[in-house]
């Protein structure tokens, strides 16, 4: 028998092999496109984490299923002052962390203390806030007071991020970590590269999960994802391409559900390179982009071009806009203005794993290659792509982000990939995080948004839309704007 026919038959097996999520219905397979990054909250570097980290831990409050807006979790109520200078959360009682510790005021101080500069594990929201908060003391086993020493509207908002998800008090003086958090499953184990293994928590303080065991499975590529989803070896997966979407969504065991996230994706430039510190030259590349017609090509329904980083369907986005138009001719003429020497060799960055990104990648450098433009696209694992753009060594590169629903706390973090270029915009930004009248920090958002539009220190691209595939039998599965999967309430007809 010749290769081809040893590869088909292999391939006839796998997708037709048994069901294995019918043999065990009390487990959950979810299928991943990476590992995760890391088992502590304090350090959540990508969203592939998120999922996994977001079902142990819990914080004071959190973003429900379709919300933008902070709702109470370990925390069962709070109170402020108008000017929102000073908090007092009331803690739930009777919550436990997963190694039977009671949630008191202690582990909260702990978290925050931690995360803040200084901290063990310090992070860049805790970071964004140290400026504002003038103290953080128990006022009783379960009340916890925080001042802030000037207005920061979006604080309740940084609450929800994973960053101030609660841990056991002496959890970063145990080596290595241990992930105990309170959420809805508790951690079991994890074979790096291959799976995380979680177990429903039977103390949940807002009711035990139905399903007894949830499978983190890393599965790298696109194609085997899509096999195992038909073959019933994955019980849920993420779509992340148009030829996943049209590969799964007329199997007729699966169903897909879709959620809007806060998200966006773009192309940020590597301005220390003199070619992209002149206007022509990020207004060129702007005109590159047929936005309509690549995303649709990439994505499918799964993404709607973007002008701006922030989402069209929220409160802060701004309605004036208009976007740069296709047009390769006026791209070539801005080129040559701007640059003097038509460049003819750049360096594009994609993150590995993403197949409607390569898409996009390779459909731009066709467009580019029109005009004279060689551009070469570099798919890279995400811990390379970091390390190459730290050390400068590109062009262009592709950026994704997710944020909670404050648009502070999505458009801030973009400011360091700007080189300190525009301190106007930090000035707006700044302003715009000290102002409670909500009309009012929408119009200074407006202004954010145009400068980005009118400087292009990025290109918006599109904003995703997160379509879930899953099995039948899979009910009450959700999503959190934060880009995590919510499987607290998910039952498998077979196992109720």
């Amino acid at each position: 028998m010749t290769k081809g026919p040893l590869l088909l038959l292999f391939f006839l097996c796998l997708l037709f092999q048994p069901t294995l999520s019918s043999q065990d219905p009390k487990v959950l397979t979810i299928l991943k496109s990476k590992d995760i990054f890391t088992l502590d909250p304090g350090k959540v570097g990508n969203v592939e984490t998120l999922d996994v980290v977001s079902s142990i831990f819990e914080g004071l409050v959190r973003y429900d299923v379709g919300s933008l807006n902070p709702e109470p979790c370990l925390a069962e109520r709070w109170e402020s002052d108008p000017q929102g200078l000073r908090w007092v959360f009331f803690l739930r009682k009777g919550v436990y962390f997963h190694d039977g510790r009671e949630v008191d005021s202690s582990a909260v101080l702990y978290t925050f203390q931690q995360r803040r500069p200084g901290g063990k594990v310090p992070s860049s929201q805790w970071a964004s806030l140290q400026g504002y908060i003038a103290s953080i003391k128990a006022l009783d086993r379960y009340r916890i007071e925080i001042l802030l020493n000037k207005t920061f509207a979006p604080f309740l908002s940084t609450l929800a991020e994973a960053s101030s998800f609660v841990i056991p008090v002496g959890s970063y003086e145990r080596v290595p970590f241990q992930p105990i958090g309170t959420g809805p499953y508790r951690y079991s184990h994890r074979s790096v590269g291959e799976n995380v293994v979680l177990l429903k928590n039977p103390r949940y303080w807002n009711g035990a999960p139905k399903v007894e065991k949830v499978v983190f499975k890393v599965v790298p590529q696109p194609l085997w994802r899509i096999l195992q989803m038909k073959n019933g070896t994955g019980d849920a997966s993420i779509i992340r391409s148009a030829r996943e979407w049209e590969e799964l969504t007329v199997f007729p065991d699966l169903q897909v559900d879709t959620f809007p996230i806060f998200g966006t994706w773009g192309i940020v430039f590597n301005l220390k390179k003199p070619l992209w510190q002149k206007l022509e030259s990020r207004r060129a590349m702007a005109y590159l982009f047929d936005k309509p017609n690549m995303v649709k090509e990439a994505f499918r329904d799964l993404a709607k071009p973007a002008t701006s980083p922030v989402v069209d369907y929220h409160w802060a986005y701004c309605r004036t806009l208009k976007d740069y138009p296709f047009d390769p001719s006026k791209s070539k003429e801005l080129f040559q203005r701007g640059g003097g020497r038509f460049p003819s060799d750049l360096t594009l960055l994609v993150p590995q794993g993403q197949i409607g990104l390569e898409t996009l990648a390779n459909r731009l450098a066709r467009t580019a290659k029109g005009i004279g433009l060689r551009i070469n696209v570099k798919v890279l694992p995400t811990t390379e792509l970091q390390r190459v753009m730290k050390k400068g060594e590109y062009d262009l590169s592709f950026i994704g982000w997710v944020s909670g629903g404050d648009p502070h706390l999505f458009l801030a973090p973009w400011l360091p990939l700007f080189d300190g270029r525009d301190p106007l915009l930090e000035t707006i930004l700044t302003k715009a995080a000290a102002t409670v009248a909500p009309s009012e920090r929408a119009a200074l958002y407006c202004q954010v948004q145009e400068r980005l539009l009118t400087q292009l220190w990025m290109i918006s691209l599109f904003h995703p839309r997160v379509a879930v595939v899953h099995r039948r039998d899979v009910k009450g599965l959700g999503f959190s704007p934060l880009y995590s999967l919510v499987l607290n309430r998910i039952i498998k007809e077979t196992y109720r």
